[in-house]
């Protein structure tokens, strides 16, 4: 009695987990998981993150899912993303505030950021050929 008291107790617990946490099917942690998908990519048009991801796509890692969309077209594309058709690809001071405006707007966090930057740092810095700078820059 006692063992099949345990079981089911288990069971229950198990169950309710199941039930009870969201499961994400799909998780995007690095650009390789999101080239093995045929998920579209939104990512705003004349930006290093951009440019990287074109050049990529003229490999075939990502034909024809980039869709380029302005900041104003940002809020309207979280359904998209909130379905699991669509990812967005941006600063991650944007991904925190959509996503803080989405959870006070509904309550749920329905939104992950992956773990992994798909690119280090899309900044630079540019001086003239020959500059004094241009040996310390290129050492950093």
């Amino acid at each position: 009695m006692l063992v099949a008291m345990v079981v089911i107790w288990a069971y229950g617990c198990n169950l309710v987990s199941l039930l009870a946490a969201r499961n994400i099917p799909q998780s995007i942690q690095n650009l390789k998981d999101l080239v093995d998908t045929n998920i579209k990519i939104l990512l705003r048009p004349s930006t290093a993150i951009s440019a990287y991801l074109e050049q990529r796509a003229e490999f075939g890692a990502f034909e024809d899912r980039l869709v380029h969309i302005g900041v104003s077209e940002y809020v309207p594309t979280l359904e998209d993303i909130r379905r699991g058709t669509h990812v967005h690809i941006t600063i991650e001071i944007v991904c925190n505030k959509l996503m803080s405006q989405d959870f006070s707007k509904s309550g749920r966090c329905d939104f992950y950021q992956s773990r992994d930057a798909f690119i280090a740092n899309p900044m630079s810095m540019v001086v003239q050929q020959g500059s004094p700078l241009l040996p310390a820059i290129n050492h950093r």
